[in-house]
């Protein structure tokens, strides 16, 4: 295994070990003891994977198939999680591109005076008013 994917794989597993953490405190503060074992159980199987690789004699060929099928597990959570934040962004792009940029533009184009900037800015942003 080359060094790109060794790197690749200890970033992912330590992803890994901080996502099953916040799993765990999620399902603390809900008070679900099931959730909480099982991202107890996810974090330290991780976390041994994790300090497997960060060892000075690791060898990748030492790595087993339950290994590869945790490094495949948390690829895919990976790559769900990063489809869900690109949404995210994605739907914050078009709010500005839909929205908040027309509205600026809107206030350069049609006010010359503050009172003017200050009435339209009203109009457009007072969310007590729009909603």
């Amino acid at each position: 295994m080359n060094k790109e994917y060794t790197q690749l794989f200890k970033e992912l597993v330590h992803s890994t070990v901080l996502l099953a953490e916040q799993a765990m405190q999620v399902n603390f503060e809900a008070k679900d003891k099931k959730g909480i074992e099982t991202a107890t159980t996810m974090r330290d199987n991780y976390q041994n994977l994790y300090e497997r690789f960060n060892s000075a004699d690791f060898n990748a060929d030492s790595l087993t198939k339950a290994d590869y099928g945790k490094l495949t597990i948390a690829a895919i959570l990976m790559e769900q999680r990063l489809e869900k934040q690109q949404a995210a962004v994605e739907k914050a792009r078009q709010g500005y591109r839909i929205d908040t940029i027309p509205k600026l533009k809107r206030i350069l184009d049609e006010c010359q005076t503050e009172n003017e900037i200050q009435s339209l800015s009203k109009k457009l942003f007072d969310f007590e008013q729009n909603s």
